[in-house]
């Protein structure tokens, strides 16, 4: 009895063993006594291995505890790494070209993963046969860490233990469908040593763009675990009409230059960007960031000037450097440039498997902001188009929010998007939406060259013909007092692009007389006193046409090509 009992306790003890051995051979631990002489080594992406730089993969393989679990991480060969798809679209994919070397908008390839097959330290010579197994995962095998030469792995490589070490790239054509899923494993003499990796990509599931309120961005509802940052930004945006998204007025709130808590303050576009992440878990294994590119061409007009002023004006990293912000910036096809420290909104955690990133490009209505008076502003055009994507690093670093850097690669589709806005100063004198093909921003008062605190003290009725020959009208009436013959005298003149007196006329009318009718180079005016005018009032008025270019005003998807006024 007692032998039976020995040799059953015995039997279930090797079946524990073995089952401990199938689960964590001790080749692939940290533990000693490994049995295989022969070792695999796995590096992180995220490494130029033909430049020797890093973009958060290390030069140093997996420690022997992690490159089983939780293995080494990548993105998807799915972007455009070497700029050859010039930054358009979405052209250029990786793991359709047999070489992926840095052109001039981009960088050598960093997305494949160092596998090293070597003899175990101390090992003597050896001889036979190594075999080197693709056990599972969707991916390609090269030579070079610049692809170029393909190794074939539809059946297990066959290699001489005297040819050691050998050298590959793993690159993963598509994403994980499991952590881990990517596994290779190297045989000698009846033993083994095996690595796992994980591909990462990003799929763009959602937007919100509509002037609505829904969803709204509490749980549960149609929005996956947004986090905080997102609530908060889109909560702090809010509309008058209780919106959450969509173009035209928001920002309902008292700020220091206007108590009224129920008034908008901004005008411009709120969008919302959900983004599904692949593999579930994805989060355990590597680090994110949603970024962005912009092309913006930004012009105002202020009360007086003949010309429009460009600001901030830039183009597209990966475009040429023909705008004042370009210069500073970088060129690459993955490098952002609206991504300035003050950007928080954004998930960096994906909650659930999902990221969400928020943008609200808008301007003010009133415009006194941090002490700053821009009240001789008249018109304001911004035209932007964004792309929007995901990159990703290795876990062991986190992103930095700056433009011009480089960090980690791209792990997602750009996703498009625009914002365009015309605006004009009003008969409230705030900023509106303009939308007419010709108009003209509200008359600014002048009295004694101190601007006037209350410029509703006249009212104004402008029309403004199709007829007229120029883009920007400045226009100055000037009302001198009553002259010796008891009329009063108004003085009015337009300054051309030259600086120079395009037109000037002078108006007379009896001192009794509280309404002007203006008519010059094609534009109507009816200035109504509403309190007596004083001597030396300067009135200032300027209007602007677009010509055959039509005022857009718009939040929307996809590219925006036309950035002419």
């Amino acid at each position: 009895m007692k032998l039976f009992i020995c040799v059953l306790t015995l039997f279930f003890m090797l079946i524990i063993i073995s089952t401990v051995q199938a689960q964590n051979p001790p080749t692939r631990t940290a533990e000693g006594n490994l049995e295989c002489e022969i070792v695999l080594d796995i590096y992180d992406g995220f490494y130029d291995w033909v430049a020797g730089v890093s973009y958060s993969g290390s030069s140093s393989p997996k420690d022997a505890n992690q490159k089983f679990t939780p293995g080494a991480v990548t993105v998807a060969n799915l972007n455009d790494t070497n700029g050859s798809g010039m930054g358009i679209g979405n052209n250029g994919v990786d793991a359709t070209e047999n070489q992926v070397l840095a052109t001039a908008n981009g960088r050598n390839e960093i997305d494949l993963m160092k596998l090293v097959v070597r003899k175990k330290d101390g090992t003597a010579s050896l001889t036979g046969n190594v075999t080197l197994t693709k056990v599972s995962g969707a991916v390609r095998l090269w030579s070079t860490p610049s692809k170029s030469t393909e190794v074939n792995i539809s059946s297990p490589l066959t290699i001489p233990a005297s040819q050691l070490p050998k050298t590959y790239y793993i690159e993963a054509t598509a994403a994980s469908g499991s952590l881990q899923d990517i596994e290779f494993s190297a045989t000698y003499n009846g033993h083994d040593d095996r690595v796992r990796a994980t591909a990462v990509w990003v799929e763009k599931t959602n937007h919100w763009i509509e002037r609505v309120s829904t969803p709204i961005p509490q749980q549960p509802g149609p929005l996956k675990n947004v986090g905080n940052f997102i609530r908060l930004a889109i909560l702090r945006d809010v509309a008058k009409d209780g919106s959450l998204y969509g173009f035209g007025e928001f920002w309902k709130k008292a700020v220091p230059w206007d108590s009224d808590a129920n008034k908008d303050k901004k005008i411009g576009g709120r969008i919302l960007i959900e983004w599904r992440v692949f593999p579930s878990g994805a989060k355990d294994v590597a680090s994110f960031d949603v970024t962005r590119q912009r092309k913006t061409r930004t012009w105002s007009i202020e009360y007086g000037q003949q010309v429009f002023t460009e600001q901030n004006n830039m183009n597209f990293p990966f475009e040429a450097d023909t705008e004042p912000a370009d210069f500073g910036q970088g060129e690459n096809v993955e490098e952002p440039n609206d991504d300035a420290g003050s950007d928080n909104h954004e998930d960096r955690m994906p909650m659930a498997d999902y990221l969400y990133s928020w943008d609200a490009p808008s301007t003010f209505q009133t415009y006194r902001f941090e002490g700053i008076n821009e009240g001789n502003l008249a018109f304001k055009v911004s035209k932007s188009w964004f792309k929007e994507f995901v990159r990703v690093r290795a876990l062991s670093s986190i992103f930095t929010n700056d433009d011009a850097t480089l960090q980690g690669s791209r792990a997602s589709e750009k996703f498009d998007w625009h914002c365009v806005y015309y605006t004009n100063k009003d008969a409230e004198y705030e900023m509106a939406i303009d939308n007419e093909d010709i108009n003209y921003a509200f008359p600014k008062i002048y009295q004694g060259g101190v601007d006037v605190a209350n410029q509703n003290l006249y009212s104004a009725a402008v029309q403004v013909t199709t007829g007229v020959n120029y883009e920007v009208g400045d226009f100055s009436f000037i009302y001198w007092g009553i002259n010796s013959d008891g009329e009063k005298k108004l003085q009015v003149v337009r300054i051309g692009e030259d600086q120079m007196i395009a037109t000037e006329q002078e108006y007379f009318i009896p001192a009794t007389e509280t309404i002007w009718n203006i008519s010059i180079d094609g534009v109507n005016i009816v200035l109504e006193e509403q309190t007596n005018v004083d001597n030396n009032t300067f009135f200032l008025l300027s209007t602007f046409k677009t010509n055959a270019n039509a005022k857009d005003n718009v939040l929307g998807t996809g590219s925006y090509t036309n950035f002419s006024r």
